[in-house]
């Protein structure tokens, strides 16, 4: 999907050149098998670009275009990340961004552009059915805010991201 990338981590060079700094924001936590966090984004002006990777164990990892006006407005890629794939993915502003923990623990891994704001989140429900993600578990662990998230046709256009290209 344009914009979202996949690549390895070979070194800092490849964060400088998403246009991410060394100083940009990061955030390492650990979950547990089954745990699923639902497509997530942060509004302006609080919005991120994201690179993400698995340091140890496994997730299936999933971006939405969701920019008002894209042509791909509701399409998704997936894919795994894993430590032994060492696969990363760049997910840029306008992409909301959600996982689910395939191993019995994982560390996972955001160098972020902007800080965290909870007040500026918008969770996007993790099966929308217009969306279609196909997770690799029907029946996830939900956090309350996951389970509260919305399908992207009930959320307002200027809640959203607006597509400029």
């Amino acid at each position: 999907m344009p914009g979202v990338i996949l690549s390895k981590l070979t070194g800092l060079h490849d964060i400088v050149r998403l246009g991410l700094s060394a100083t940009s924001s990061r955030t390492i936590f650990q979950n547990l098998r089954a745990v699923f966090c639902a497509g997530y984004i942060l509004q302006e002006p609080m919005a991120q670009d994201k690179l993400v990777y698995v340091v140890g164990g496994a997730v299936f990892d999933v971006a939405v275009d969701v920019r008002v006006n894209s042509p791909n407005f509701g399409n998704w890629v997936g894919l795994e990340l894993s430590s032994e794939n060492a696969r990363q993915l760049f997910i840029p502003k306008g992409f909301a961004h959600g996982f689910f923990v395939l191993s019995d623990t994982v560390l996972f891994a955001y160098k972020c552009s902007n800080v965290y704001s909870a007040e500026n989140e918008l969770t996007i429900s993790w099966n929308d059915p217009d969306i279609g993600v196909v997770w690799p578990n029907p029946n996830p662990n939900l956090s309350e805010r996951d389970k509260c998230g919305e399908n992207l046709r009930d959320i307002a256009p200027t809640r959203l991201p607006q597509f400029s290209g």
